[in-house]
């Protein structure tokens, strides 16, 4: 995550010095390089959850992964968002748990400023796990996610974002209610939106 916001930082100060002296170009009313444009964009991020609180009488989940997405603008300040997710879940017990899940979110821009935009998002998915996940539950479960954030534009077409990710896992008592633990995991996802 440290080298994605170096990485992010030092290109908006190189689109910063090539901006120098030339007026801001405006386009539909939204000056390129800030977050609100139309065009769809490429996400790629990285996760750390921690379970927030723990009503299995289990060991607390730890969450690690990556995420890649694209987000589609359904509106001034809307966009639809199909997000894959690779985690591994980390327990005080052995074994751990790799996890791939897909999601839709729909996300909405609360704030436009030249330099930061404050987001929020929530949507729902389903996941399929190595082992059952959490202990008693099952391999196959569904997926509840809601964020806050904020996306800072670092070039032309790029941004930053950094939001606060609330993750719920639980199959929904699909092999009945003694087969149903959950996961209420919250932490930070870090990442970069790349439009095209």
């Amino acid at each position: 995550m440290l080298a994605l916001c170096l990485v992010s930082l030092s290109s908006h100060a190189v689109a910063q010095s090539a901006r120098q002296g030339a007026e801001p170009t405006v386009s539909g009313g939204v000056e390129t390089g800030q977050t609100g444009g139309g065009s769809p964009a490429l996400e790629l991020g990285g996760l750390y959850l921690v379970e927030a609180w723990d009503l299995n009488g289990t060991p607390r989940d730890r969450l690690a992964g990556v995420t890649t997405g694209v987000s589609l603008p359904i509106g001034e300040s809307w966009s639809a968002v199909i997000e894959l997710l690779g985690t591994h879940v980390v327990r005080q017990t052995p074994p751990d748990a790799t996890l791939v899940g897909l999601s839709a979110l729909l996300r909405k821009r609360l704030t436009e400023g030249r330099h930061l935009s404050f987001v929020i998002e929530g949507g729902i998915g389903a996941s399929y796990a190595s082992i059952a996940v959490p202990d008693r539950g099952t391999r196959f479960n569904y997926l509840l996610e809601a964020g806050a954030g904020v996306a800072r534009p670092v070039g032309q077409r790029t941004s930053l974002l950094l939001k606060i990710r609330l993750l719920h896992i639980s199959n929904n008592s699909l092999n009945g209610p003694d087969h149903n633990p959950d996961i209420q995991a919250l932490g930070a996802h870090a990442g970069i939106a790349v439009r095209f």
